[in-house]
């Protein structure tokens, strides 16, 4: 396969909403592996900022590239890449067993660290030396786990941020299941829920959150209530985010009004997580009506990509 960096040529196509941008592909080094990403160029005047794209570890939509054209079109240079072991990146094939242990992080640790770290130096390898970070779920835990290393770090974005430490009991989906089938019974979900059974991977997902919600009925009072542990909010999380606020690095974290991970939030807002309140001039917090853990929704989209771009543009400066 030809290197990346010997190709002269860029292709230019057409953003959905008529704007125009040119991308090229791109291979960066992340340990022993090769990653593969595309890098997405500014059609207009250039701000000289990077941004790094990181999603989730499965994404079957658009809204990466979505995302990276539009924020080309304002002027940023934008990377997104396969994490290594997926899509055109080297290393070994991510079997099943591996994506469920990353997906409820029970790996205990972030395996694309060195991915993102890599991505970073390949934008100042083109002499992009301001960066900006945006990730979706398990991305925004990636997201995090790279604040230490990166000096010129002016802004990071974390969509629907797992703060779990790890494990099936700790994972959001688990530990609100009772709340998610009570408040889709109310909100008379019930037609569309019988409608998503068509579809065996949602049918599995909610027959498992079904069957931990009469758990927890039996066992115990639903999570959330008044005095509720904090002690599965991870670490590298808090440490992270304290690290962040510490340097004056502008945050903001999104996620939908109903999503179990917000649920989440505020709990550790009450515990570990309570210096953020100290922080309002650092941290931004916004919601948007549906699930940002799962882009399937394209009015989600366009909430998440308007209100993330609005906030880069007012907050992240160069100096």
């Amino acid at each position: 396969m030809a290197d990346a960096h010997a190709l002269k040529s860029h292709v230019v196509t057409s953003h959905p909403d008529g704007i125009s941008h040119t991308e090229q592909p791109v291979r960066f080094r992340a340990g022993d592996d090769e990653v593969f990403g595309i890098l997405t160029e500014p059609s207009g005047p250039p701000r000289g900022i990077g941004v790094v794209l990181l999603n989730a570890t499965s994404d079957r939509n658009r809204f990466l590239t979505r995302f990276a054209r539009r924020l080309a079109a304002a002027g940023f240079h934008v990377l997104r890449f396969d994490y290594h072991g997926f899509g055109e990146s080297s290393g070994p094939l991510t079997g099943k067993e591996l994506k469920h242990a990353m997906i409820t992080l029970t790996t205990l640790q972030e395996p694309f660290t060195q991915d993102f770290l890599g991505g970073v130096e390949e934008l100042r390898r083109r002499g992009l030396q301001h960066i900006v970070v945006i990730g979706r779920c398990f991305g925004s835990r990636t997201a995090l786990s790279g604040v230490k290393d990166i000096p010129d770090l002016r802004g990071i974005v974390l969509i629907s941020l797992p703060m779990h430490s790890g494990g099936d009991a700790q994972h959001p989906t688990n530990r609100w299941a009772l709340d998610e089938v009570r408040s889709a019974a109310q909100r008379g979900a019930g037609l569309r829920v019988l409608r998503g059974m068509l579809n065996p991977r949602r049918r599995q997902r909610w027959m498992r959150k079904i069957r931990t919600a009469a758990g927890q009925l039996l066992r115990r009072p639903a999570a959330g209530k008044d005095g509720q542990p904090t002690d599965w909010v991870a670490e590298t999380v808090v440490e992270s985010l304290r690290e962040a606020t510490s340097r004056h690095i502008p945050v903001m974290i999104l996620f939908g009004r109903e999503e179990s991970t917000y649920r989440d939030f505020l709990q550790a807002q009450a515990g570990p997580l309570d210096f953020l309140k100290q922080t309002p001039d650092s941290v931004t917090v916004s919601l948007v009506d549906g699930p940002t853990n799962n882009l399937t929704n394209l009015t989600v989209q366009e909430d998440v990509m308007r209100l993330t771009q609005e906030w880069v543009e007012s907050r992240v400066r160069v100096s």
